[in-house]
């Protein structure tokens, strides 16, 4: 875990897709998080003390709160199933400050994002930057199924909907 830990409570718990959930959290001294770039991610250590990162998949103009996704593997080593399992709203957790390794060309005149099933996550922040600036952007999202594409509500509704290309398929 970074020195820079957040202790943070979940706000709320969202089921995405099949075995995806999205935790909101926000900071226990009240205070308000950083801005982060679209992208970013955050170590989170789970109850069982595993810490691992998640996409911040949230609007990135919203410093209340901030938004991870975590999907369940079946042979997880703890850290998926314990924020499963383990999570409720009200729980606390510890979190890092954000990193962002995977960042928006601001320079670009168009954007075509491309991501698959969880991999949706950091997408997400991308999406909200580009359409709160009016870009042009498409995202083409590729999931197994609707039951497997997380994020479906927010993404079919604007202002993401004429935004998007979604691919189900084996």
């Amino acid at each position: 875990m970074q020195a820079q830990a957040l202790k943070v409570r979940v706000d709320a718990l969202s089921e995405e897709a099949h075995g995806v959930r999205s935790f909101k959290i926000s900071r226990l001294d009240g205070m308000d998080f950083e801005r982060f770039e679209p992208g970013a991610h955050i170590d989170v250590t789970s109850p069982s003390g595993i810490t691992r990162q998640y996409s911040l998949c949230g609007d990135p103009e919203c410093v209340s709160s901030q938004v991870f996704a975590v999907k369940k593997e079946e042979q997880s080593r703890g850290g998926s199933r314990s924020l499963h399992e383990e999570v409720s709203i009200g729980t606390e957790l510890q979190v890092g400050a954000p990193r962002n390794l995977f960042q928006l060309n601001d320079g670009a005149s168009e954007h075509i994002l491309i991501g698959a099933g969880i991999g949706i996550t950091p997408l997400l922040s991308m999406a909200y930057r580009l359409a709160a600036r009016g870009a042009r952007f498409t995202l083409h999202y590729f999931a197994r199924s609707e039951a497997h594409a997380a994020f479906m509500t927010l993404l079919t509704r604007a202002p993401f909907d004429s935004h998007v290309r979604l691919h189900f398929g084996v």
